[in-house]
């Protein structure tokens, strides 16, 4: 997937990609990966979660336009938000109009998304369209050994083992452990152990809503 994604942003055509699946899927992995990967081609890229959103910060998606590839997820959280839907359309113009490539994430492929703006929904159905499957954890260990050497770190395997046996299984959930493994470490100058492991995932599920 990711192969054929990075091809499809060399082609001079103004275009944009829209990836869809169920949360645990991969899409916030694969989307920072496009971003890391466009970057070492010398591609400008930015990636823009939109978990959280804030109506009065609509504007910064102004002079996005001017990066090559602009990777948009979470696009749910903006739905029938009526500042939001308009900002995304006129970034998306935008993108387009210098010939840049647009990567949107969401849960529901463009038809099932409650987008109110129509103009919206018709600049989300333009390009490609790609559905992500959940991953089995043997890729899930791939992901989050890949993404933490990314980072600049390795994870060895009872560190691995020690996540996947006590934490969530949602892959964006053990990104964010694992960012916060890795920035543990680096603040204290410790190795990445089990017992690090254990005092991090603490902290990160304490600040976690229950179900």
């Amino acid at each position: 997937m990711l192969v054929e994604l990075l091809a499809s942003l060399q082609t001079p055509e103004k275009q944009s990609i829209f990836i869809h699946g169920d949360s645990g899927s991969g899409k916030t992995h694969l989307l920072n990966a496009i971003c890391h990967q466009a970057q070492r081609r010398g591609v400008s890229a930015i990636y823009l979660p939109l978990a959280r959103l804030d109506d009065t910060v609509a504007s910064q998606l102004h002079g996005l336009e001017n990066t090559q590839v602009v990777c948009i997820d979470d696009l749910d959280n903006a739905c029938s938000r009526v500042i939001w839907e308009e900002a995304l359309f006129h970034l998306f113009n935008r993108v387009i109009e210098k010939q840049g490539t647009m990567v949107i994430a969401a849960r529901a492929a463009p038809a099932a998304l409650p987008v109110r703006l129509a103009d919206l929904r018709s600049r989300l159905n333009w390009g490609q369209v790609h559905r992500l499957h959940s991953l089995a954890e043997a890729q899930r260990r791939e992901v989050l050994k890949n993404y933490a050497r990314q980072q600049g770190f390795e994870v060895p395997a009872n560190v691995l083992n020690y996540f996947f046996s006590r934490s969530r299984r949602n892959l964006k959930e053990l990104l964010r452990a694992m960012d916060l493994l890795g920035q543990t470490a680096f603040a204290q100058k410790r190795a990445i152990t089990v017992p690090l492991a254990r005092e991090v995932l603490l902290q990160y599920w304490s600040g976690m809503p229950q179900d």
